[in-house]
């Protein structure tokens, strides 16, 4: 159910965001915390073991990648910027026409789209079987060989540990810092009272890095 939560619900809103603001929501830990406290709610806490889970595989779930490239592959096609450059026609076989109907339409749901479709999951579906092969691989050679430590991940542990665990000490410093957190991005992203929390500085390398 989170999964499939993170998938239906999430992935559109991540879509939304990614093409408004630049930014994305954090899947994993609005997930993990929803699906926490409603097993809370009728008695059942989730397991380490089922956090973990969730934990890792809510943001593929949610992901917003492929979604998004569609998107940026309509307008590199029909972009005022590539038709400048000469090159709204030239691109390869697998993107739709100019003139192709999915495009006036602003459509996915054509047959144009297909071999775009396919071209991105030939691709896809083998990177993330060698994203698990290099997991495992680097996995026997850093941890179990070389027996390294990973302080970044303990960060990810201790969210999964407080949340499955929900001992008090950690558990309100988690909350206290989720409601902060929570309240400066409606602040910013929902009501744009304040300015985002970074600055474009085109203009002021240009002249120096022109292009």
């Amino acid at each position: 159910l989170a999964i499939l939560y993170a998938s239906m619900i999430l992935q559109p809103a991540m879509i939304y965001l990614s093409l408004v603001a630049g930014s994305q929501i954090s899947a994993l830990y609005v997930t993990i915390i929803l699906f926490t406290e409603i097993a809370v709610l009728v008695g059942k806490r989730l397991t380490t073991q089922e956090v973990t889970i969730i934990f890792l595989t809510t943001s593929t779930a949610a992901s917003s990648i492929f979604a998004l490239g569609i998107v940026y592959a309509s307008y590199m096609l029909t972009s005022p910027i590539s038709a400048s450059f000469g090159v709204a026609g030239a691109f390869p076989w697998w993107f739709p026409k100019l003139d192709s109907p999915a495009l006036q339409i602003r459509s996915v749901l054509r047959p144009e789209w297909i071999p775009w479709i396919a071209v991105s999951l030939a691709v896809g579906i083998p990177s993330v079987f060698m994203d698990l092969l290099l997991g495992f691989f680097c996995y026997q050679l850093y941890v179990e060989q070389e027996d390294l430590p990973f302080p970044l991940q303990k960060v990810s542990v201790t969210a999964i540990e407080t949340l499955s665990e929900r001992k008090p000490e950690t558990l309100t410093i988690f909350t206290l810092a989720a409601i902060i957190g929570g309240a400066y991005s409606f602040i910013v992203y929902g009501m744009k009272a304040l300015p985002v929390p970074w600055v474009d500085s085109t203009q002021m390398i240009e002249q120096y890095f022109p292009g």
